[in-house]
Parts: structure tokens; C-alpha cells; sequence
């Protein structure tokens, strides 16, 4: 596959409907895919109740391997970690809930059980996604991040707080659009936390500050952008930089599945009816790309260790939700070994990449070129983090790379 044809790339490319995270028109717009079949807009309840049923599904695969002892980070699904010593009702309130991040932190305290009590943060608590928490034990709520009053309204007692925003659904303002208006729902997020005198602990899902670490050589406005806020909360609260830990959430190897920038291509015309793919980045194949494992079941371990461990995890400390760090000519291999298919992988330059996927290849490709610059965004932050130790998490607790893949295999074709 030499020569890129546009219009069969994006034939190639069409996504099964009843698989797709992705199915809104906006994202029609954002991916410039006429052909993609899209129905359901991200951030809206109707998107996150498919992120719920596909986060079922997985659960449900997870919950058969661990009957085999083939997995055994499932094994923590079904424990009780050692709460800590003060067995008081803690209300933790979880913005997001019904989302990836959030949904997994959410699920972990409600599995811990005592002391934590979880009031989950949505649009819609008669969603699907809603209900489900509802029925499970959490106090589900309505907040708007735009509406400062009625977040604090949210956060009334609460002895904790894990913050998301969603820097993706408003990408149709643009790249620097999308982070500017990220950036102030995060700070009245921020601003509702400092205000609420309940409030022991924030946790705050934020990513390395890619224009800093690379002197002005990278910018990525869905990393900078809320990196700044950072910034911002030890500059002008300093009350609750004391009582937070920063949380960084690397790659989501999901997206594979589900994020048509992401997806494999399957080569069309091949002889000897054997299906080949083949993966279109702006990247070389040696750069390396920092990797969430599953993030919702591992967001929610490391959020959980974190307030099991506050001595250790608060004071502006941060932690690294990350299990690999592969090359994009392994995430291919591990791709082919998984499904079973041939794969290859094929550079593209930038200008073709945002050709294919406008503004959103934009945005992926500034966080590949930052993941080029800076590999170890430990190393290179200059930031104190906490370890796994530290949190009281074990490996085989996690979802690694290779597993987040497995459990959603039949959707990477």
C-alpha cells in the first residue's frame, strides 16, 4: 500500500454500527469519514450508555478469564482491599460516572464497599449507564461543569473528589478551541472543590505539560491546556493544591477498536482470501507511545490506592496510570497476535494524516510526536509521583496492553 486513496481509506475504514463508540455526526465532521455510519453524539448519555454496555461486555470477559486463572489482575474485581483505618463513611464524588475514567473509579470504591460511599456526577441519572450505578449503590446527581453553583450543590459533603473533563467532545471548536473551553470547566470545577469545607481530597485527571517539558518544541492542546490548570491550582489555591493528587491517564489501547484515527485498515484486493491490515500513523515505527492498559479497571485501582493512601498520594503529588510503554511496530504485532490477522505498519506525513482525519489527526498526532520527544513522561516532568508500592498495587492487579486488546478483540476487525 504505497499510494494512499483517500476515498477506499475511508470505505475501508467504515465502522460496524453496533460496535462503534464513535457514531455522531460531529464525528463525521471531525474525521471527514462521509461513509462512516454514525448515530450517537459523544458526551451525551446515549454515548456514554455504549461506553457502559462495551465496558459490560469487557467486564464480562475479564470476570470468564479469571475463572481460569488466566488473568489474574480480574482477581481484584472481586476483593476488598484494605480499607484504611478510619472505617467513617467517606462520600466521594465522581465526576464522569457514567465514562470511562469516572465509570472505572466509581466501580472500584462501589467493589471496596466500606468506608466509601460514591455519588456519581452525570447529565442524566435516568441513563442506562446512571441506573446501573444507581442500582449497584451509588447515589447518582446532575452538575453542569459550565454552572460553578450547581457543582458546588454536587460536592456538599464530600470528603473527596475525582475530576474529568472532556476535552474530545468539544473538538469542533477546533484544537486550541476545544482546550480553552476544557480549561475553564475545569477550573470552576477546581473552584466548586476549593469551596466546599468538607473536602480532604481532590484527585484531578490531568496530563504532562507537553509545551514545557519539550521547551515550545510540541504542543498538545489536550494535554497542555489541562496541565495549566495545574498550574493554576498551586498558584491560586493553594488550600486545595494541598489536598490533591494529579492523575495522568496515558494512551487508551480501546481506542483501536473504537476511534476511526486509531482503527486498523483493512487492505482491500488481497490475493489467496486472507485478510491483511495494515495501521496509518504520522509516526515512526520505533516511536514509543506511554499506554493506559484498561482504563477504566485501572483508573479506578490507582484512584482507589490513592485514597487508601492519602499521607502519601496528596500534596500535590502525582500518579501515572500507565502498564506499557510499546513501540508503534509493537502495538502491530500485539495487534496481528491477538486477532489473528496479518498486520503491518505504514508512516504517512502529518499533512496526509490530517488530511484522512482533519483536527482530530491533528490532535493524535501532537500527542505521538510528544510521546517522540518525551517517551518517560516521568523522567522528563520533573514532578514527584507516587509508586504502585506506594498506592498498594500489585501488578497482577492491573489490565496491561495486550489484555485491554484481548478483551475487546471481536471489535478490532
Amino acid at each position: 500500500m504505497t499510494q494512499l486513496d483517500l476515498a477506499a481509506l475511508r470505505r475501508a475504514q467504515s465502522i460496524d454500527p453496533r460496535s462503534s463508540m464513535l457514531r455522531t455526526k460531529t464525528m463525521r465532521r471531525l474525521f471527514r469519514g462521509k461513509e462512516l455510519p454514525l448515530a450517537a453524539e459523544p458526551g451525551t448519555e446515549s454515548h456514554d450508555d455504549e461506553i457502559f454496555r462495551t465496558q459490560s461486555r469487557l467486564s464480562a470477559s475479564l470476570e470468564s478469564k479469571s475463572s481460569n486463572r488466566q488473568h489474574k489482575y480480574t482477581e481484584y474485581s472481586h476483593s476488598t482491599p484494605t480499607p484504611p483505618t478510619n472505617t467513617m463513611s467517606k462520600t466521594v464524588v465522581v465526576l464522569g460516572s457514567t465514562g470511562q475514567q469516572g465509570g472505572g473509579v466509581a466501580r472500584a470504591l462501589l467493589s471496596a464497599g466500606s468506608p466509601w460511599k460514591v455519588k456519581g456526577v452525570t447529565r442524566n441519572v435516568k441513563s442506562a449507564a446512571a441506573q446501573k450505578l444507581a442500582s449497584e449503590g451509588a447515589e447518582m446527581v446532575t452538575a453542569d461543569a459550565d454552572d460553578v453553583k450547581s457543582l458546588e450543590a454536587a460536592f456538599e459533603g464530600a470528603y473527596a473528589i475525582f475530576a474529568v473533563t472532556n476535552f474530545w467532545e468539544h473538538l469542533g471548536l477546533g484544537q486550541a478551541g476545544a482546550g480553552a473551553k476544557e480549561a475553564t470547566q475545569a477550573w470552576n470545577i477546581a473552584t466548586a472543590a476549593s469551596r466546599t469545607p468538607t473536602l480532604q481530597h481532590y484527585l484531578w485527571s490531568t496530563l504532562p505539560h507537553a509545551n514545557a517539558i519539550t521547551s515550545g518544541k510540541v504542543h498538545c492542546a489536550h494535554f497542555d491546556y489541562k496541565a495549566e490548570i495545574d498550574e493554576r491550582i498551586r498558584s491560586e489555591l493553594p488550600d486545595l493544591a494541598k489536598k490533591t493528587t494529579f492523575v495522568w491517564v496515558a494512551w487508551y489501547p480501546t481506542n483501536m477498536a473504537y476511534m476511526p484515527p486509531i482503527r486498523m485498515t483493512k487492505l482491500e484486493g488481497q490475493q489467496g482470501g486472507e485478510d491483511e491490515y495494515t495501521w496509518i500513523q504520522a509516526s515512526p515505527a520505533d516511536s514509543l507511545l506511554p499506554a493506559s492498559g484498561n482504563v477504566s479497571h485501572n483508573t479506578g485501582r490507582f484512584v482507589l490506592g490513592a485514597l487508601q493512601h492519602p499521607a502519601t498520594s496528596r500534596e500535590g503529588r502525582y500518579i501515572d496510570v500507565k502498564t506499557d510503554t510499546p513501540s508503534f511496530a509493537d502495538i502491530v504485532r500485539t495487534w496481528s497476535e491477538v486477532t489473528g490477522k496479518k498486520a503491518s505498519y505504514q508512516e504517512v506525513s502529518r499533512q496526509r494524516f490530517e488530511e484522512m482525519y482533519a483536527s482530530a489527526g491533528s490532535e493524535m498526532e501532537d500527542q505521538y510526536h510528544f510521546g517522540t520527544a518525551c517517551p518517560d513522561w516521568e523522567k522528563g516532568s520533573g514532578r514527584e509521583f507516587v509508586s504502585w508500592e506506594g498506592l498498594g498495587i500489585k501488578r497482577s492487579e492491573l489490565v496491561d496492553f495486550r489484555q485491554d486488546l484481548e478483551g475487546v478483540k471481536t471489535a478490532l476487525l
